[in-house]
């Protein structure tokens, strides 16, 4: 199923609100972590970054990150939280 734009607008602040432990963390969050190690000093990317739950997790960990998503409101919600060390940019989903 494809998802349109407006259903993730209806849904940003519902899935950025979903905390721990959920789905993200157990099955994503962590085995990345485990698999990119240290990433004290290094650039990285979140792709799909939605409300920048990892990309803060990278920050806060030391990276410098760049995170990037298609939805606005996602990235509204990244950009409202703790901002240190993240730039985040729109792209359009083609």
């Amino acid at each position: 199923m494809v998802q349109r734009e407006s259903d993730w607008n209806e849904l940003a602040q519902e899935y950025a609100d979903r905390g721990f432990p959920n789905a993200d963390w157990i099955y994503g969050y962590f085995p990345a972590l485990e698999l990119i190690e240290d990433v004290r000093g290094k650039k990285m990317l979140d792709y799909g970054c939605g409300p920048g739950k990892f990309t803060r997790l990278l920050a806060e960990r030391g990276a410098e990150v760049i995170g990037v998503d298609p939805n606005e409101k996602m990235l509204a919600i990244a950009r409202s939280q703790d901002c240190r060390n993240i730039q985040y940019h729109h792209i359009v989903n083609n």
